[in-house]
C-alpha cells in the first residue's frame, strides 16, 4: 500500500475500475487490502479496520467481488503447451565482454571468499552471475555505452517477423524489464506495432 504505484492507481479518477492477478495475496493479506483499496475502498473503509478483521471474515467479505480462476478450471479450454528450445549465440562482442567479466567474477568471488567467508559472499556472487545473464539478454543492460548488438535480440526479432508474416500474434516475457525497454526500442525502430 505505501509503493509508489499503489499510491499512484489510488489518484486516478475513473468510473469502474477493476483488479485482475494472479496473485492477490502473495505474502501478506494485507496485499489484498491494497488492492482493494485501489478498486474498491467503502468494502474495508481503512486499512486498521481491515487489520482488526481475521482472515475468514476478509474471505466472507471479498468474495462476492473474486472470479478466481484455478489452472484446473480452464484447462479443457486451453490448447496443449509447446515448448521450443531455441539456443542463441552471443555476438562476438558479446562473448568478449561476458569472457572478460566472467574472469574479474572469478577473481572478485575467490577474494571475497578468502578474506569473508563463503556466506558473507554469496550475495555479491549472485549478483555477479545475474550479470553475466543480462550480458547474454543485451550487455547494454548494464554496460554503459554499448552501441554492439545481442544474439539474443536479433534471434527474437527473426521470430517476431516470423510471426508476423503468418499472422500470428505473439507475447514476449524477460525476467528484465530493461531487456523489455529495448526490445521495445527495437520494434518502434522496425515500425512494428505493439502494446508494451
Amino acid at each position: 500500500h505505501a509503493t509508489q504505484t499503489a499510491q499512484s492507481v489510488k489518484e486516478i479518477r475513473a468510473r469502474h475500475r477493476f483488479a485482475l492477478t494472479g496473485t492477490p495475496v502473495e505474502n501478506r493479506l494485507e496485499e489484498l487490502w491494497s488492492i482493494f483499496d485501489a478498486v474498491f475502498p467503502e468494502l474495508f473503509l481503512s486499512r486498521r479496520r481491515f487489520l482488526e478483521l481475521s482472515p475468514e471474515q476478509v474471505a466472507r467479505k471479498v468474495r462476492p467481488f473474486l472470479l478466481r480462476r484455478r489452472k484446473t478450471d480452464v484447462l479443457k479450454e486451453l490448447p496443449e503447451k509447446i515448448e521450443t528450445v531455441q539456443t542463441s549465440e552471443l555476438t562476438q562482442e558479446q562473448k568478449k565482454l561476458y569472457i572478460a567479466y566472467l574472469a574479474r567474477l572469478q577473481q572478485e568471488a575467490i577474494r571475497r571468499i578468502r578474506e569473508d567467508g563463503f556466506q558473507k559472499s554469496r550475495m555479491h556472487i549472485l549478483a555477479g552471475m545475474t550479470r553475466l545473464r543480462q550480458l547474454c539478454c543485451h550487455p547494454a543492460l548494464f554496460v554503459e555505452g554499448y552501441e554492439g548488438g545481442s544474439g539474443k535480440l536479433e534471434q527474437l526479432l527473426e521470430i517476431v517477423e516470423s510471426c508476423r508474416e503468418s499472422g500470428k500474434r505473439m507475447l514476449v516475457f524477460s525476467q528484465f524489464t530493461g531487456m523489455l525497454g529495448i526490445i521495445r526500442g527495437e520494434l518502434e525502430r522496425l515500425g512494428t506495432s505493439f502494446f508494451y
